[in-house]
């Protein structure tokens, strides 16, 4: 069955950072500057839905978040090329990513890609679950968002007991794993496929013998 549906892992599927852990300061001490204060309460901890509580202006916030993401974080050739041929081979493409769309989109934007390129963003927070992407139901409530039973799913992803294994659970039919310290190009493991670089993933997608 041809793969309409490509949910991708963000940190470490599509991206790589140095060893500071992808930023020089944290996103809390950006908006506590930003904002001029301490401390905020339990209730703002969603920086990106109450910048305008504190007067902050989203897109000068955005840009000073980039700015730091893009001295420790990249993301990779070889991830930008298969997000292109996602969106060539007319392939809908969703995160799948503890991210909140917000912060999905900031690292996203460090290879030129826009919220335009992606059908949707379901992150840790898209169905209000405290455990987010590790909740139960996180890939079971995709696959009814998007109205599949998973034959014609791909997930992306880069950890097993996140990305790999809750996903074959709920049903859904490709699952490719990137471990860029794997020496085979494509390996088959645990009902998955394991590719040390997303270049080769377009075969798979493109349900072709890679």
């Amino acid at each position: 069955m041809k793969i309409e549906y490509v949910l991708t892992d963000v940190d470490g599927t599509l991206t790589s950072v140095d060893k500071t852990g992808g930023m020089a300061r944290s996103i809390l001490s950006h908006f506590q500057e930003a904002a001029g204060c301490g401390d905020i309460p339990p209730s703002d901890v969603c920086i990106s839905k109450t910048l305008a509580k504190y007067g902050i202006s989203p897109e000068k916030f955005a840009s000073k978040l980039r700015e730091d993401l893009a001295q420790h974080t990249v993301l990779r050739p070889d991830a930008a090329a298969f997000l292109r041929f996602c969106r060539a081979s007319g392939r809908k493409l969703y995160t799948a990513t503890t991210n909140s769309k917000y912060i999905a989109l900031l690292k996203l934007s460090l290879g030129g890609f826009t919220e335009e390129d992606f059908c949707g963003f379901f992150g840790g927070d898209a169905f209000g679950d405290p455990l987010g992407k590790g909740a139960p139901a996180y890939f079971p409530s995709i696959l009814a968002a998007l109205g599949s039973t998973g034959e014609n799913v791909a997930m992306i992803g880069d950890e097993p007991d996140f990305d790999l294994y809750p996903a074959v659970r709920a049903g859904i039919g490709t699952v490719i794993m990137v471990d860029l310290a794997q020496r085979e190009d494509v390996c088959r493991k645990d009902g998955a496929y394991f590719v040390n670089s997303l270049l080769h993933a377009e075969k798979i997608i493109g349900n072709e013998e890679p």
